[in-house]
């Protein structure tokens, strides 16, 4: 194939291939890569290209470590373009993006690729001379494109019905998200819950960042639910939107609240926020059965797809 590798893309091919992507991870968006390099990262984008067509795209974040080595993370990508791109392609991009990777210079790469597990996923690492380091990581993916009663009909009876208890219930949703003091109560009680739970995520402080980069193109990027009962908050959904998809970021559920079943009415809201925005893929986020087997339940009853990544290789 005569390709083309085109390391210096412009915002606007990149962000057109995103708005044309079917399922766009929230790392592959030209805003998170913003995002990062404010928060200090080094950020490379690539986009594979065949006389003239785009192929697929692939963004590395990068961070020097101890003042030496540089170690990058090409996460949830690349991302393929339009149908019938097949793994030549994918396998064509990644061996492109993998140049970077230099040991002898110092420069590590961690690729965790857009790519179900299955034997032939694991075969084509093998063959770009990588090995498994952490296993597959998993996630639900929510289609978006039905209507608001067919969804509804999807939902895990026990979810459903904890949303039929919310709607009864004295509980107003608010949505918002335009300004950071909208939904920085809501960053720190997740950051106050990894703490006591001892999970991790991506960082907090990312997120007023990801929104300043959408919204210095004119996007919308934050999109936050809260359900309160008076002057208390009970609930909270955060979501972050690149594309046409979005990224469960955020969720929180105070004592009443789950009593109440304010965060199933405050995340069905936030669904509802989304598809008027025209978003067409939740990403609802890791899903670990054996650690948080009550945050995989609660987001299973959604009724989303259940994807398996191959892994991280290095």
């Amino acid at each position: 194939m005569n390709l083309q590798a085109d390391w210096r893309p412009e915002p606007n091919d990149w962000l057109a291939l995103e708005a044309a992507a079917d399922r766009l991870p929230l790392q592959q968006s030209w805003a998170y890569g913003d995002a990062m390099a404010a928060w200090g990262a080094c950020v490379r984008r690539l986009i594979l290209r065949r006389e003239g067509e785009s192929l697929a795209f692939a963004q590395i974040v990068d961070r020097r470590f101890f003042g030496l080595a540089r170690i990058g993370g090409l996460f949830r990508g690349p991302v393929l373009c339009g149908n019938g791109i097949d793994d030549v392609v994918r396998e064509a991009v990644m061996a492109i993006a993998l140049t970077w990777h230099r040991p002898l210079k110092g420069r590590f790469l961690f690729a965790m690729p857009e790519l179900e597990d299955t034997e032939a996923a694991q075969a084509l690492m093998r063959r770009l001379g990588l090995r498994q380091v952490v296993t597959g990581y998993s996630t639900i993916w929510l289609d978006l494109a039905p209507d608001l009663a067919t969804l509804r009909s999807t939902l895990a009876q026990k979810w459903r019905n904890a949303l039929n208890a919310a709607e009864r219930a004295d509980i107003a949703v608010t949505i918002a998200g335009r300004k950071p003091r909208d939904y920085r109560w809501l960053l720190d009680r997740e950051d106050a819950q990894r703490g006591q739970r001892g999970y991790h995520g991506l960082p907090t402080d990312l997120v007023p960042l990801y929104a300043a980069a959408v919204e210095d193109r004119g996007g919308r990027a934050v999109v936050a639910a809260t359900a309160s009962h008076g002057e208390d908050r009970l609930a909270g959904a955060l979501f972050l939107i690149h594309g046409s998809s979005a990224t469960y970021m955020v969720g929180w559920n105070g004592a009443m609240g789950r009593k109440l079943g304010a965060h199933n009415l405050a995340l069905w809201c936030g669904i509802e926020a989304l598809k008027e925005r025209g978003v067409r893929w939740l990403d609802l986020g890791g899903v670990n059965t054996a650690e948080g087997a009550g945050i995989a339940r609660f987001k299973l009853g959604l009724g989303g797809e259940v994807v398996t990544l191959a892994g991280t290789f290095l």
